[in-house]
């Protein structure tokens, strides 16, 4: 039965008739173990009440205590991915306004009294801090709310409830939190699994007989070639992170026939935009004009723009956010027919003689290639253009000796389908492509 959806963490795991449970490491952690633990926190951290602090930590478990323990709890929560430098977390720390590190050693130490009450934080609307995943420079941070994070998830206790999430991301990421908070809030179970390798995280998978799956397009490739995920039962599927494009629509759709297959489009800055679930790349056109909770637009450069009550706030939505109050994505669109179809990041274009090549709409086209499995589409250095398309595959047949056909038709099919200046300069091939802690394609 649908219900109203808790101000914070604590709160929701609080509410009579939870379901929600943790499996970590093959034991269970059920709703009230989960918050017995937070409660202990709570008192151990009450001199924090009302203050900001950064939650950091290698440890997933703890993460998810912390994590429900300080909602509500505290006014501002900074997320210090586990993977960020030292010097990345201390120019973030001061950046931030913040000095207190919780999820350490501090942990060991002497508790405090609890003077504040385990109940005194229940009217506090803790803002959350988010580091986007930058690859280039610190990381920027984003301010969201509950509200914000959860705009999309439903809190419903029927069918969603006896759904079985695994992990792919970690909790501390916008996607991983996205897994956790769907999974708490519709009363789910949710298996963590994201610290092991990727074959070891498949076998668990299996074992844990999980049925419901959230992976960039990437990596859903990548397990769907490994293989063992197919003897999951899916019933929801869901993507996110990239562009999902017609080629894995059609293979997912091919191994779990029966799954609800989900395409979310989401960013940390945006928050869930909006979701599409009729098995087709991009999403109708009709949206554009229709009255939506996210209203969509095209700007004059092509780039998405989204507008909604429920946006994230920090200087860099700001500087992307029209007097209208439409932020712009940097996700170039394009209209075909009925469809709104994603071509690729404004910000990656690759500069060939001075005209740009979007490398996620030449990765679209050579997937179209019977006997290629994945590839990545980068820039390579030119003294004559600047630039030019190199392009890696993976090919479906490892046998080296079909190299020279499959390169063959590659180039044939791209020169069907593409301008000429997009068309791959270099084609070479690899076993497997580099994914990055986001599980998107490293570029």
């Amino acid at each position: 039965m649908p219900r109203e959806k808790s101000k914070n963490l604590f709160d929701a795991l609080s509410c009579e008739g939870s379901t929600f449970k943790l499996l970590f490491d093959g034991e269970e952690w059920s709703s009230d173990r989960l918050r017995q633990e937070a409660t202990a926190l709570r008192q151990h951290y009450s001199r924090y009440f009302n203050l900001p602090v950064a939650l950091s930590t290698q440890d997933r478990l703890s993460f998810v205590l912390h994590l429900v323990a300080l909602d509500g709890w505290v006014s501002r929560i900074l997320l210090l991915p586990s993977s960020i430098s030292k010097n990345d977390s201390s120019e973030i720390l001061q950046r931030a306004g913040i000095s207190d590190v919780l999820g350490g050693d501090e942990a060991s130490s002497t508790p405090d009294d609890g003077s504040a009450g385990a109940d005194s934080g229940a009217g506090i609307e803790t803002r959350w801090v988010i580091a986007t995943s930058g690859t280039t420079s610190v990381p920027k941070l984003i301010d969201h709310t509950l509200n914000t994070l959860t705009r999309s998830v439903s809190v419903s206790q029927g069918e969603l409830s006896d759904l079985v999430w695994g992990t792919l991301y970690e909790f501390d990421r916008f996607a991983g939190l996205q897994v956790f908070l769907q999974a708490l809030f519709s009363g789910a179970t949710l298996v963590e699994c994201s610290s092991r390798a990727f074959v070891e995280r498949c076998g668990e998978l299996v074992r844990e007989k999980v049925t419901a799956l959230s992976a960039t397009p990437s990596m859903w490739r990548k397990l769907i070639m490994q293989g063992d995920i197919k003897n999951c039962r899916l019933k929801q599927i869901t993507l996110g992170g990239e562009i999902a494009d017609g080629s894995i629509l059609s293979a997912l759709r091919s191994a779990y026939g029966d799954a609800r297959i989900v395409h979310i489009y989401a960013s940390t800055e945006a928050g869930v935009g909006f979701s599409v679930s009729d098995g087709l790349p991009g999403f109708p056109a009709t949206w554009l004009q229709e009255e939506r909770p996210v209203e969509l637009r095209i700007g004059g450069n092509g780039n998405l723009l989204i507008r909604t009550q429920l946006m994230a706030t920090c200087e860099a939505v700001e500087a992307s956010t029209d007097a209208e109050g439409f932020f712009d994505t940097g996700d170039i669109v394009r209209i075909e027919g009925d469809r709104v179809v994603f071509m690729g990041r404004s910000s990656g274009a690759i500069n060939v003689g001075g005209l740009k090549v979007l490398p996620e709409e030449v990765e679209c086209v050579i997937r179209e290639v019977p006997g290629v499995d994945d590839v990545v589409v980068t820039a390579k250095e030119s003294a004559l253009v600047g630039q030019i398309v190199s392009a890696t595959v993976v090919p479906s047949n490892q046998d080296r000796d079909s190299g020279v056909e499959l390169k063959k038709a590659i180039r044939q099919h791209c020169a069907s389908k593409l301008q000429k200046h997009k068309w791959p300069a270099l084609v070479t091939f690899s076993e497997h492509l580099e994914t990055s802690d986001a599980g998107k394609l490293r570029r």
